[in-house]
């Protein structure tokens, strides 16, 4: 993977665990993230969770964020770079996949 898929499933790993850490993690020390990354051909998949208490996604997935706010833009990001987005029903639980 290089140049823009790089740099894509860098920005998609990054964002789903920045938002695990802060939203999911919430400062608790007892609480553990799990991240599972799979590259098969042509194809990489995350899966990121916590044990947080989640969140409502799918209003999530249907707002559209500006470009100048400062939270809320993560979704935007999955969205946009990813091509396939999919929560678990609580919502604390994320599968991305990108296709190159």
């Amino acid at each position: 993977m290089c140049g823009i898929g790089s740099f894509s499933s860098e920005l998609l790993l990054r964002e789903a665990l920045t938002n695990s850490a802060i939203h999911g993690y919430s400062e608790a020390p007892d609480k553990r993230i799990l991240c599972v990354l799979r590259a098969k051909q042509r194809r990489l998949l995350i899966l990121v969770q916590d044990e947080g208490e989640g969140f409502n996604w799918s209003a999530a997935l249907e707002r559209n964020s500006n470009a100048a706010d400062i939270h809320g833009r993560g979704i935007e990001i999955l969205k946009r770079y990813a091509s396939a987005v999919r929560f678990n029903p609580k919502g604390n639980a994320v599968t991305l996949v990108k296709r190159f």
